[in-house]
């Protein structure tokens, strides 16, 4: 946050360390998620809709009961320092290699308005996330965790501007079958954001450029530009319902959405007569209405898709575009407790015209450990 200003500036849940100035507060929340899936729907854990196989295997079902999601945060503030107040937070999941293992999701420093260490990447708008059970969210999402140094501006009260670089990683993987693709980062990522709050929601555009960089088939290093333009937004409307809305594009940036990250895809071949990079176009885009039917009964309705357009040295197995969509019913009987269920259908579709797609139902059940004010409804 701008001025690294609290998001509770009651200070609620905090305690001082003792012998020391520390404020702390331990956060996080405990969720349980049980999965049903209708048809093969790739990843147990996640609905990730590349991840859907094809061609699928008719008559599979399977089910599963996760507790990945849960979450544990440290939130330091020293509050007399000659800098002012410094924030140190800390925060992991369950979601490492094994089924669950301990994963780092964000460790930062903050001092004022600059930022050093890891956590949402300066591309994406946190504030955006549809409110879903599903832990992944929608497909055509720009979401990473990334480390950076961050410097922000205020333009104006209402409008930030924020400057990142940003830890590079060129996602390519191509292959030959005399040749593996060894992509390297000549240059970190750089990422120019504006965000502008306003009564009833708030606005953001946020640039990136890259340097995506690996050896080709016939033995030279090649790279090539990469940038992209991402656009969000948040208005409540009436009755308090609220909608989200997001759109995606640039060439280069497979890695910074939530479908196509680790796909080796942010750039390829062009073809064999042209054995040279070219950073692929992408296209995303999100939609999310979120109905409040009492103060304690909410429901979502989210559409996303992801596209990205193949080369032809791309073979046909490889992702083209995928579509989401989540329809939810979350209840908050008392405190911070909500349960919920939601029905959620993915598609996946390769560049040889091939597709797949899976239904999921998911009952989640999720108590939060340190409720504030900004969390109690009207």
């Amino acid at each position: 946050r701008f001025n690294n200003v609290p998001l509770d500036p009651k200070y609620h849940g905090f305690f001082i360390l003792p012998g020391t100035q520390t404020l702390l507060k331990i956060g996080g929340f405990f969720k349980t998620d049980f999965v049903y899936d209708l048809r093969q729907a790739g990843n147990p854990d996640e609905f990730i809709p590349s991840s859907i196989p094809i061609p699928a295997v008719e008559g599979v079902h399977n089910a599963n009961v996760s507790i990945r999601p849960t979450r544990l945060n440290l939130d330091f503030r020293i509050p007399f320092t000659q800098v002012g107040e410094v924030r140190f937070y800390v925060e992991g999941d369950f979601f490492g290699s094994a089924s669950t293992t301990p994963r780092l999701r964000h460790a930062y420093a903050q001092a004022r308005n600059f930022l050093v260490g890891q956590t949402f990447t300066n591309f994406m708008d946190p504030d955006a996330f549809p409110d879903t059970l599903e832990f992944m969210g929608p497909n055509g999402m720009a979401n990473l965790r990334n480390p950076q140094f961050r410097y922000s501006i205020g333009l104006s009260k209402k409008t930030v501007l924020s400057v990142s670089v940003e830890k590079p990683t060129s996602d390519i993987a191509f292959k030959t079958p005399q040749f593996a693709a060894q992509p390297n980062s000549p240059s970190p990522d750089g990422v120019i954001r504006v965000h502008h709050e306003f009564q009833r929601g708030h606005w953001q555009v946020a640039s990136i450029f890259r340097s995506i960089s690996a050896y080709l088939p016939d033995g030279r290093t090649d790279s090539v530009f990469g940038w992209g333009m991402n656009a969000t937004g948040a208005l409540r409307v009436f009755h308090g319902d609220n909608v989200i809305v997001e759109g995606t594009y640039g060439r280069g940036i497979s890695r910074y959405l939530n479908d196509t990250a680790g796909l080796g895809i942010d750039a390829a071949v062009v073809s064999v007569a042209q054995p040279h990079l070219k950073a692929t176009p992408a296209t995303a885009g999100v939609f999310g209405y979120q109905h409040y039917w009492t103060k304690r009964l909410r429901s979502n309705l989210v559409q996303s898709y992801a596209q990205v357009q193949n080369t032809a040295f791309q073979p046909g197995s490889i992702y083209h575009k995928s579509f989401y969509s989540a329809a939810n019913i979350i209840w908050n009987p008392i405190g911070s407790l909500n349960v919920g269920t939601e029905f959620l259908y993915g598609s996946q579709e390769l560049k040889n015209g091939l597709s797949g797609n899976a239904p999921r139902i998911q009952f989640s059940a999720k108590y939060t450990f340190v409720q504030i004010d900004r969390d109690k409804k009207r």
